[in-house]
């Protein structure tokens, strides 16, 4: 448990303004994200299986795999981050146990969904959730086992795709009635429903957080996310979807040409790499012996 990192989220939170994340899915990425600026990062529940275990979203990673890549993003990183628990792993003993791991990983938060199992990533077809009342005790449970109150509980919803935009908002407000922290409405399609979404949200002083997904929504600016009444926003696949997309083109034509030259001026240098993983500290170690 981080209760300095813990703490920090809470002020992230009661800050004015819109709190923007960097979604990381490994130790690597989290440092990039943290080095470029970020306050707060997520650890992205698709991209971390992607990038872990190489298998698509859904439901196929044990908790303990989550909480293992958690604990190492955590141990060489210095903001708070919150995770992607899915549904919990499983039912309301599940639920409990899934705040202890991630809490004492050195997590922040995490976020509970409400869809059945199993689950599928939020941007799927076919995606079904449970009745509301049901989540409500999962959130229950999740805020009366964190050991730290400053632990953020945030509750998402899947709702929409099945059950339209007023569901998404009846749910917000159940689930944050319930005791969650944040709410996380997903896979909205319409900048007005988002809107309408998030500023009755705030109209109610509850913090919500959007997460972009579509490519048409990947632009929408910090800016206009915050006008909509949201408190965090974030892009859940970008970074993966960047990485994946450069060096898919890098092998392909590495392999079709012979020569990676074409990528020399793309890459950055080994020096700037090694910084960013911390050698220097590395390096010093032995002046800790005087």
């Amino acid at each position: 448990m981080d209760v300095a990192k813990n703490l920090k989220f809470r002020e992230l939170l009661k800050r004015p303004g819109i709190v923007c994340t960097g979604v990381a899915y490994d130790v690597l990425s989290a440092r990039i994200l943290e080095q470029a600026g970020f306050e707060l990062l997520a650890m992205g529940g698709n991209s971390t299986m992607a990038s872990h275990i190489g298998w698509p979203d859904l439901g196929i990673a044990t908790g303990s795999e989550m909480y293992g890549r958690a604990r190492q993003i955590a141990m060489r990183t210095n903001v708070p981050m919150y995770c992607d628990a899915d549904t919990g792993y499983g039912d309301l003993p599940s639920i409990r146990r899934t705040v202890l791991e991630y809490e004492a990983a050195g997590a922040s938060g995490i976020h509970l969904e409400d869809q059945t199992m199993p689950k599928k990533c939020g941007a799927m077809e076919g995606v079904t959730v449970i009745p509301a009342e049901q989540m409500v005790d999962k959130i229950k449970v999740a805020v009366k086992s964190r050991k730290d109150p400053n632990f953020v509980i945030i509750a998402r919803t899947d709702c929409y795709n099945s059950m339209g935009i007023d569901e998404s908002i009846r749910r917000c407000k159940m689930f944050y009635e319930a005791g969650a922290d944040v709410v996380m409405p997903e896979n909205i399609k319409s900048k007005a429903e988002w809107a309408k979404l998030g500023n009755e949200m705030a109209r109610c002083g509850i913090p919500a957080l959007i997460d972009l997904i579509d490519d048409d929504q990947i632009g929408w600016t910090n800016k206009e996310c915050e006008e909509m009444g949201f408190k965090i926003v974030g892009r859940g696949m970008y970074t993966i979807l960047a990485v994946t997309k450069f060096l898919k083109d890098l092998a392909e034509d590495y392999y079709n040409t012979g020569s990676a030259a074409g990528y020399v001026d793309k890459c950055i240098h080994i020096r700037e790499y090694e910084k960013i993983l911390g050698i220097e500290s590395e390096l010093g170690i032995r002046e800790l012996l005087k």
